[in-house]
C-alpha cells in the first residue's frame, strides 16, 4: 500500500463517495455517472454526434475535472492516514478526533499553507456530505484551520526577465521544440498558467484578436482575454497556421524541460514564477496609472484569472520570497504594508 493511498477496498469506497459528491445538475437524459466532471469530454462528444451545441449537456456544471481530481487525492490521502494510524477501513467508522488528527498532522508536521489546509477542509466536507455526515467531517476540519498558526509561506520565487532569458537560452541550446519555446514565452509575457498554454490551449481559437490571447478554459471555468506583445502573437499565429496543431506543447514534457533548465542554472523555481513576475509588473503599472491599491488588486485578480473572492494575492504574488530582502520597489511597498497591518492589529 502506498503511503498516500489506502488499501484497494477502502480506496474504492472513497472513489464511490467522492463521485457521488460530484453528481451535478439535473440535465435531462444524462445518467448520474455522466454528471461526474470526468465525463465532460464524453458528454461534449455525444452532443457533437447528435448535432447539438458543444455544451448542450455540460452547461451549468460548476466543478471542473481538475477540482474533482484534487478533492479525490485529498480524500485518498485522508483514507491512507486513518487506515495507517487508526486501522479504519470504512468511512462510517471515522470520528471527529480522526479528522482533527489528520488536519493537525498536515498543518503542524507537514507545514501546510493556509490555502492547502482549506482545500483539504473543503474536500473532507464534501466527502462527509456524500455519506450523510457533513458536520462530523467538516466541523473539526474547519476548527483546525481556525486554531492553526500557519507558517508564512508568502512570497514565492519570482523569475526576473534576465533569468527567464537564461532559461530560454538553455532550453534552445538543448534542442527543445519551437512550440515548447513559444509556450514558455507566452506564459512569461501574459502571466498564464502552464496548463493554459499546454493542455487547455486552443490553437488558432486562442488567437482571435491580434495582440491578445483568449483563454476559454481557465481555472474554475473562468475565461479571460490577455494581452501579449504583437510580435510574439505573430510568431504563434504563424506556428499554428503552418503546423495546424491545436496545442503548443504537452504539460508534463514542458514541466520536465523547465525543471531541467532551472536545475542546470541553479534556479529553485517552478513555472509559476513566471506568473509572479507578470503580476508584480502589472500591479506596479496599475498603481502608476492612478489606481488605488484596492483597485489594482481587483484588476490583478481578473488579469491572473483568479476568482473575485481570492484574498491572498498581495502576499502570495507581490511579496519577496521568505528570508530574502525585497528586490523591487513593489516588494518593498508590500513588505512595509504587511508590517503596518501587523502593528495595527497589535495596537
Amino acid at each position: 500500500m502506498k503511503a498516500d493511498r489506502p488499501s484497494p477496498p477502502f480506496a474504492r469506497q472513497i472513489h464511490h463517495y467522492v463521485a457521488r459528491a460530484f453528481k451535478l445538475g439535473t440535465q435531462e437524459g444524462v445518467s448520474d455517472e455522466e454528471r461526474i466532471p470526468h465525463f465532460k469530454r464524453h458528454l461534449r462528444a455525444r452532443a457533437r454526434a447528435e448535432g447539438k451545441p458543444r455544451d448542450h449537456y455540460t452547461h451549468g456544471m460548476v466543478f471542473t475535472p481538475e477540482t474533482y481530481e484534487e478533492y479525490l487525492k485529498c480524500a485518498l490521502r485522508f483514507g491512507a492516514f486513518v487506515e495507517r494510524a487508526f486501522g479504519i477501513t470504512d468511512l462510517y467508522d471515522v470520528l471527529r478526533e480522526h479528522i482533527s488528527a489528520f488536519m493537525r498532522r498536515g498543518i503542524e508536521q507537514r507545514g501546510w499553507a493556509k490555502r492547502t489546509a482549506k482545500v483539504y477542509s473543503s474536500a473532507l466536507g464534501k466527502l462527509g456530505a456524500a455519506i450523510g455526515r457533513h458536520d462530523l467531517f467538516s466541523r473539526p476540519a474547519r476548527r483546525a484551520n481556525r486554531e492553526a498558526s500557519f507558517s508564512n509561506r508568502a512570497g514565492r520565487p519570482v523569475l526576473s526577465d534576465t533569468e527567464f532569458e537564461q532559461v530560454l537560452a538553455y532550453m534552445t541550446a538543448a534542442g527543445e521544440s519551437r512550440g515548447r519555446l513559444l509556450a514558455a514565452r507566452i506564459a512569461h509575457a501574459g502571466g498564464l498558467r502552464l496548463i493554459e498554454v499546454t493542455t487547455r490551449w486552443g490553437g488558432l481559437e486562442a488567437l482571435q484578436e491580434r495582440g491578445f490571447v483568449t483563454i476559454r478554459r481557465g481555472k474554475g471555468g473562468r475565461p479571460r482575454r490577455v494581452e501579449i506583445p504583437v510580435a510574439l502573437w505573430d510568431e504563434v499565429f504563424a506556428f499554428h497556421t503552418a503546423t495546424g496543431a491545436r496545442k503548443l506543447d504537452r504539460y508534463g514534457a514542458h514541466l520536465d524541460a523547465w525543471r531541467e533548465a532551472c536545475k542546470a542554472l541553479g534556479f529553485v523555481m517552478g513555472t509559476h514564477a513566471r506568473r509572479r513576475r507578470h503580476s508584480q509588473a502589472g500591479f506596479g503599472e496599475r498603481l502608476a496609472s492612478g489606481m488605488t491599491v484596492e483597485q489594482a488588486e481587483a484588476a490583478l485578480n481578473q488579469d491572473m484569472g483568479h476568482g473575485p473572492g481570492r484574498r491572498d494575492i498581495p502576499d502570495t504574488y507581490l511579496m519577496p520570497p521568505k528570508g530574502e530582502a525585497p528586490r523591487t520597489l513593489m516588494e518593498t511597498v508590500r513588505a512595509l504594508q504587511k508590517i503596518l497591518r501587523t502593528l495595527q492589529r497589535g495596537a
